[in-house]
């Protein structure tokens, strides 16, 4: 699906204000319609004894047709790409580890994976991908940097494990939070997620 530029977007938002105050104007004459009829030969005498309620009533219609108008013409806010990424975003489960015995760096990185410390999982997992060709750990260095708030270096790991890998379950994953890491940057919609397969 082809991304709306800003003016193309301001243009969409421009004809659906101009639908809806079509709607509204074809409510309104609908309502002129529905009005009798005023003699113009009537006597003034008549007319000015008898106080009628139609041009309150017309008046009130206006009245309430312009608030809603007003109602339903304002900006709705914008949903962000941070509050996007916050609603979605659930850490992968970690798989590989084994628990108990010698606390080594792997197990260090892990836990703070664990324990939604992704700062310290970022640079828990540096130093072993630095001493190590673990693509697992990769993974979750890409995930943990996305999490932390640093997206582009998160992406940019998560395509270099992308390329390293052989695990065809945990590629698709990694495109799953690439394109969170994505949305968070602002780089892409809410249409990419809701379209995501």
């Amino acid at each position: 699906m082809d991304e709306l530029n800003p003016q193309e977007e301001k243009n969409l938002k421009e004809a659906m204000r101009r639908s809806k105050m079509k709607e509204m104007l074809g409510g309104l004459k609908e309502l002129e319609e529905t009005l009798p009829e005023v003699a113009i030969d009537a006597p003034v005498k008549a007319v000015a004894k008898r106080r009628s309620i139609w041009p309150l009533a017309v008046a009130a219609s206006l009245l309430f047709l312009l608030a809603a108008a007003w109602y339903l013409m304002r900006e709705t806010p914008i949903t962000t790409g941070e509050q996007l990424f916050a609603e979605r975003f659930e850490a992968y489960p970690p798989i590989g580890v084994t628990r108990g015995g010698e606390v080594d760096l792997k197990t260090k990185a892990y836990e703070a994976y664990n324990g939604a410390d992704y700062a310290t999982a970022v640079n828990l997992f540096a130093q072993l991908n630095a001493n190590s060709t673990d693509t697992l750990s990769l993974f979750y260095m890409g995930i943990s940097q996305i999490a932390a708030g640093e997206t582009g270096k998160g992406i940019e790991t998560l395509n270099r494990y992308k390329e390293m890998s052989d695990l065809d379950g945990l590629v698709k994953k990694a495109d799953w939070y690439i394109l969170l890491g994505k949305v968070r940057a602002g780089d892409v919609g809410e249409d990419a997620l809701l379209n995501w397969e």
